[in-house]
């Protein structure tokens, strides 16, 4: 996968154009953004970075804490799951999306918390941001970091640990990078990123 370049890496989201299935009718429906940036020259994957949050620890937050790409639940007011991606990267880390940055869509998942599955389907959405990325994060986001896509794309560069649920304990993969883990339904989306380009 290391071999791929970026421009190779994007061509491949852009043709493989990901339709997005329609969720079971009892579902809630969220929306997030995986947002790219070039944050080193070269043109191999390690040039381009993925941007991640810190959710701000917050009691009602089933996924308090975690590591997560900026999203949230599709509101009345938007008028598809990708203006809801683009509404809430505008709201958490002020950064301003247009349908011009989209590069494609990954895979939906059914979210799930704390070890339980939820009638939930979050819908990713790839874009690109050029230039200088300047972020506003607000009061939902703890931190953000930026990840090397050589690093996310290359499972035998991540790593494992054991998470402790109340009833249960279960080893999970994970990405660890300066001292931040991401595992769960982010980590999830991840590999549907991975097997979206590795076709």
């Amino acid at each position: 996968m290391n071999s791929l370049t970026a421009e190779t890496f994007l061509s491949r989201i852009v043709t493989a154009d990901t339709k997005h299935r329609d969720p079971p009718t009892d579902y809630k429906r969220a929306a997030v953004a995986m947002i790219l940036a070039e944050t080193a020259a070269g043109g191999d994957l390690g040039s381009l970075s993925a941007l991640f949050i810190k959710r701000s620890a917050y009691e009602k937050d089933p996924w308090s804490g975690h590591m997560a790409f900026p999203g949230g639940g599709v509101d009345p007011t938007d008028a598809t799951p990708l203006a809801a991606a683009i509404r809430e990267a505008e709201e958490e880390v002020g950064l301003a999306l247009s349908s011009g940055d989209l590069v494609g869509a990954v895979p939906e998942i059914r979210a799930s918390a704390r070890g339980q599955m939820m009638n939930l389907q979050v819908y990713p959405f790839v874009f690109l941001k050029a230039g200088e990325v300047t972020l506003k994060p607000n009061e939902e986001v703890a931190s953000t970091v930026w990840v090397p896509m050589d690093l996310i794309l290359d499972e035998s560069r991540h790593g494992r640990f054991v998470n402790h649920y109340t009833d249960k304990s279960v080893e999970m993969s994970c990405i660890e990078y300066q001292g931040y883990r991401i595992w769960g339904m982010t980590y999830r989306m991840i590999q549907n990123l991975i097997h979206l380009v590795a076709g």
